[in-house]
């Protein structure tokens, strides 16, 4: 148990460990590590995901209740070969980290469980929780998960663009990049144009010690421009050799645009993927870059997967 005192607000427990013990049959057991500082008051075994091995299902007791957490034994599915893949889908996908932002925000060592607990081993970062860059990277590799890419405020490319990329070369990741861009109300042209240039300044930067800049957008670039819109100006003004797109599935949908005619129509502009899922009844067609329903963490909702694309 994690919690012991019910008013006492902070885990009074933080060592607890839990562990599986396998037996051979014979009466000897091998002793497994789960998870350390994590809440178990009770737990069941129990074939959850019906492949036909047995699944662990457990509660707190007065730790971040009321919670349940489900840990899977050996994926999804007999020969599972990591989170997300399947014989039509091989992969690779990540963990866009911000997914689990309440977890690492109280406890970093279990958000990084957690993450490869659930069979991940690639992921995208949103910060380093206060750790310095060389520090997080080995506290990564400890946990055996690769940082593939980095998103990064707009601010801080804009004042500190050396720091970043200092940063991101420490921690190794392949693409760094931002998911807003500065604007008053509705984005305008002029916003848009302002962004594409620094756009360039930022992948330009980058190229030169071998990483890729990227856009991640948010829903709000999709304003009606000409004969396409604001996001479309920002792919027409950015170089191509500098300059990648992330796109976000759902805030893609959000605007009322279409995911499959967007990555068809720039076909050799587009990094990676996020893909999130989208509450049934979301009123779609807003420009706003912003929904309720995707800002509780523990609602498969507001989960971000990340994928490189090749």
């Amino acid at each position: 148990m994690a919690k012991w005192r019910e008013q006492e607000p902070r885990r009074d427990h933080p060592e607890a460990t839990s562990w599986v013990c396998y037996g051979d049959g014979q009466g000897l057991f091998q002793k497994r590590e789960i998870v350390t500082g994590h809440g178990w008051h009770e737990a069941r075994l129990a074939d959850l995901d019906g492949d036909g091995d047995l699944d662990l299902l457990n509660k707190p007791y007065t730790w971040d209740a009321p919670r349940v957490d489900v840990w899977l034994n050996n994926g999804t599915r007999a020969g599972a070969n990591g989170a997300g893949t399947s014989k039509s889908f091989r992969g690779p996908v990540g963990l866009q980290l911000y997914s689990l932002r309440e977890t690492f925000a109280r406890h970093v060592p279990l958000g990084l469980q957690m993450t490869r607990g659930f069979g991940f081993a690639e992921i995208e970062l949103a910060g380093t929780y206060g750790q310095p860059a060389a520090q997080f990277r080995a506290t990564l590799q400890n946990a055996r998960l690769i940082p593939v890419s980095w998103i990064v405020d707009y601010s801080v490319l804009e004042r500190s663009l050396d720091q970043a990329i200092a940063e991101a070369k420490v921690l190794g990741v392949r693409y760094l990049g931002t998911a807003g861009l500065p604007h008053e109300g509705q984005l305008t042209e002029a916003e848009a144009r302002k962004a594409a240039a620094d756009f360039n300044r930022f992948g330009e930067a980058l190229s030169k010690e071998g990483i890729t800049f990227f856009y991640h957008n948010h829903g709000f670039e999709f304003v009606p421009h000409g004969e396409g819109t604001l996001f479309d100006l920002l792919v027409k003004e950015t170089r191509p050799e500098f300059v990648s797109f992330q796109m976000d599935v759902f805030w893609t949908v959000h605007p009322g645009q279409d995911p499959v005619k967007l990555l068809r129509k720039y076909p050799n502009r587009w990094a990676l993927l996020h893909v999130k899922d989208m509450k049934k009844g979301t009123a779609l067609g807003k420009l706003t870059g912003s929904e309720d329903g995707v800002r509780i963490e523990r609602r498969v909702v507001e989960s971000q997967i990340a994928v490189v694309m090749t």
